[in-house]
C-alpha cells in the first residue's frame, strides 16, 4: 500500500479571491499586514460599495434570498407586500448583504403566508425616511474621490514595487517621470 505522498509534481491552476473591509495598503504601511502577501494577492482590486449606496440592488437580493429560504424551510413565501418592499430599502444596512439575508431568512421562518406583510418587517426598519438620491455633482465628487484614491494607491504600490525609484515606477505605470513627481507631491507620498 502506498503512502499519502507522491513523487510527481502536479500543476494546479488556482485563483484566490480575498475580501476585506480594511484598507490593506494602509495596513502594509503601518506594519499590520505583510507587504509580500499584499503584493501577491493584489492582482486586481475591486471596490464594492456598501448596500446603502446601491439600494437599487435590494429588491433583487430580497427576491433571491426569499426563494432560497422559502425552499430551504419549505415555506409558501413568494414575495413581499408593497409596504414591506418599500420599507426595506429605506434602512441603511450597516451589516450589508449578510444583514439583509438574515432579515429575509427571519421573515420567512416566522411566516406561513405567501406574501410577507409589513408586520413581518423588523421594527427598526419601519418608518424610516428614504434619504434623497445624491445629485449629479455629489455623484461626480464621489467618483472623483474614488478615482483619486485608486490613483494614489496605484502610485504607492508602484513606488513600493520599485523601492521608491520614481523613474521605474513611472515606467511601470506608463506615465512620465514628471507626471509621477507631480502626483507624489499632490498626494503627499
Amino acid at each position: 500500500m502506498r503512502g499519502w505522498g507522491g513523487v510527481k509534481t502536479i500543476k494546479v491552476d488556482t485563483r484566490i479571491l480575498a475580501a476585506t473591509n480594511v484598507n490593506l495598503l494602509d495596513a502594509v504601511r503601518s506594519g499590520k499586514f505583510r507587504a509580500d502577501l499584499f503584493y501577491r494577492l493584489n492582482v486586481v482590486s475591486l471596490h464594492v460599495p456598501p448596500l446603502r449606496e446601491r439600494r437599487e440592488d435590494i429588491p433583487f437580493l430580497i427576491d433571491y434570498f426569499l426563494k432560497k429560504y422559502a425552499s430551504k424551510y419549505r415555506k409558501p413565501c413568494k414575495g413581499l407586500s408593497p409596504e414591506a418592499m418599500d420599507a426595506l430599502p429605506r434602512y441603511d444596512w450597516p451589516g450589508n448583504i449578510r444583514e439583509l439575508e438574515n432579515v429575509i431568512e427571519r421573515m420567512v421562518v416566522l411566516s406561513d403566508e405567501e406574501t410577507l406583510s409589513f408586520e413581518s418587517v423588523p421594527p427598526e426598519m419601519k418608518g424610516l425616511e428614504l434619504k434623497p438620491e445624491p445629485s449629479a455633482p455629489d455623484m461626480k465628487s464621489r467618483i472623483d474621490g474614488i478615482s483619486r484614491a485608486s490613483e494614489k494607491q496605484m502610485i504607492a504600490e508602484a513606488l513600493a514595487k520599485t523601492k521608491q525609484n520614481r523613474t521605474r515606477a513611472a515606467k511601470l505605470l506608463g506615465i512620465s517621470r514628471r507626471t509621477i513627481q507631480k502626483k507624489i507631491r499632490e498626494y503627499g507620498l
